[in-house]
């Protein structure tokens, strides 16, 4: 049986998550980094996210991200689901990953 873990060591059920108004959410993760210029001055930030598959994979493509990672998103908190990636990445771990895009250059918007 899936157990969802709280930060403060709570545990919630698969049943305590359909009550909590699910919903599934994809972040984009981009280590490279985004620069995005508003009225307000400039924001940086490592994701993007998206509420649809289709849309997360044409950002991912389109700003050559390194990861999706789906997540379950209710009141209680927030879980990773699936983590994707490129077909060449698979075999890379999170640090061998993160420095490979790291050293691209970062995203102007």
């Amino acid at each position: 049986m899936n157990k969802f873990l709280d930060k403060n060591n709570a545990i919630y059920y698969p049943k305590d998550i359909r009550k909590a108004n699910p919903r599934i959410i994809y972040w984009i993760i981009f280590p490279q980094g985004i620069e995005q210029k508003n009225k307000f001055g400039t924001m940086h930030s490592d994701m993007m996210t998206a509420l649809t598959f289709k849309k997360a994979w044409k950002l991912f493509k389109k700003y050559n991200g390194s990861e999706i990672q789906r997540m379950v998103q209710c009141n209680l908190g927030r879980w990773s689901i699936k983590s994707i990636c490129k077909p060449e990445d698979v075999n890379l771990t999170d640090d061998e990953l993160y420095d490979k895009y790291k050293a691209l250059p970062e995203i102007k918007l």
